[in-house]
């Protein structure tokens, strides 16, 4: 009794298993050449969004864009406050969720380039 009772599960197992494995190259195989068409590190301008995307490298890509750019007063003015909101957000006491890095990168970088 107990082999022909062991032998269906066990087949089982093997198929859970390789349709696992078959997931997870698929989802691999996806991501990486959803990485390479993505636009994350083609530079705009003189700038470009890090590869590793963390408060500390976005706050210095938004301070180079600072300082380097030569934005109208009133972007410039917007910048050190999307800069002390990111500073507060991440390193302060956070009243709402954290800003989104990527999005605020990329949004300072197009706008460095026009």
């Amino acid at each position: 009794l107990q082999e022909s009772y062991a032998r269906p599960g066990f087949r089982w197992g093997w198929l859970l298993a390789a349709l696992a494995a078959a997931l997870a190259a698929v989802t691999t195989v996806a991501l990486r050449r959803r990485r390479a068409r993505s636009p994350a590190t083609t530079p705009v301008g003189d700038f470009s969004v890090p590869d590793d995307i963390n408060p500390l490298t976005v706050l210095g890509l938004l301070r180079r864009i600072r300082d380097r750019a030569r934005l109208p007063a009133p972007q410039a003015t917007e910048l050190d406050r999307t800069i002390a909101e990111l500073e507060a957000g991440f390193f302060g006491r956070p009243a709402s969720p954290p800003p989104d890095l990527e999005s605020t990168a990329r949004h300072w970088i197009e706008r460095a380039a026009t």
